[in-house]
């Protein structure tokens, strides 16, 4: 076989024997199926496989070429191109060794404390520019996200209150007026950018699903630490 070959069937067999073990392992037992339904099994545990599904069953009818479609050691029937070659081995290293959401995504989350009143926030978003927080503290974990659509929506209803111009209103309450209310996941430090991208891919066209933020602690529970947060600006273009 030439190189592009060589090459093309190495990255294959890589892929191969990694979808064997997840499958395996996932399912507590040997798999004995042909590839493309290797692929689909894989594709129930794997959100890199889910994401470049279509692409691994079509290496593995390019893979029966080269190897099924060869008679002759000497004669190579098809020859992948550059593209392809560089493509499968490209996906065998994101599914072997996928990038992780930390240290990625890895910063100091900016947060409020669920007592800490609108004026404070307001004052976080002047210095920091961000338009989303964390509503976390020590021992009692995440209870929420405070965003601009639930300042605005407490605006909206209490503009004509006597109180409106205390901004003494807390990140606690402020809660009660997000849409929708859970509006944030959390995963762990082990988490792979094709997992976050999937949470917000989901969700896209969802409005009473809609997902503001990933936010990232050690352990992916709401009360471990945090160690970053991830908006859907953030991961775009990374995979």
């Amino acid at each position: 076989m030439g190189e592009h070959a060589d090459r093309f069937i190495a990255a294959y067999n890589k892929i191969e024997r990694y979808l064997e073990r997840l499958v395996e392992k996932a399912s507590g037992g040997a798999f004995h199926r042909g590839f493309p339904e290797l692929v689909r099994k894989a594709s129930d545990f794997s959100a890199v496989v889910r994401a470049n599904e279509l692409d691994l069953r079509e290496f593995g009818e390019l893979r029966n070429a080269i190897v099924h479609g060869n008679t002759d050691p000497g004669v190579v029937i098809a020859e992948p191109h550059d593209e392809a070659v560089m493509l499968i081995e490209r996906i065998a290293s994101e599914l072997t060794e996928p990038e992780k959401v930390i240290p990625r995504f890895a910063k100091d989350v900016v947060y409020v404390k669920p007592g800490e009143t609108l004026s404070r926030i307001l004052s976080l978003v002047y210095r920091h520019r961000y338009t989303q927080f964390p509503v976390y503290e020590t021992g009692r974990g995440i209870s929420g996200l405070v965003t601009y659509t639930g300042i605005v929506n407490w605006l909206a209803q209490n503009y004509r209150e006597p109180s409106f111009h205390s901004l003494d209103v807390t990140a606690r309450e402020l809660l009660r007026f997000e849409d929708p209310q859970d509006n944030f996941r959390v995963v762990g430090q082990d988490a792979d950018v094709y997992e976050v991208k999937e949470v917000f891919a989901r969700n896209i066209d969802r409005a009473s699903q809609k997902v503001n933020a990933v936010i990232v602690t050690r352990d992916g529970t709401r009360h471990a630490p945090l160690l970053g947060i991830i908006t859907p600006s953030d991961i775009v273009g990374v995979i």
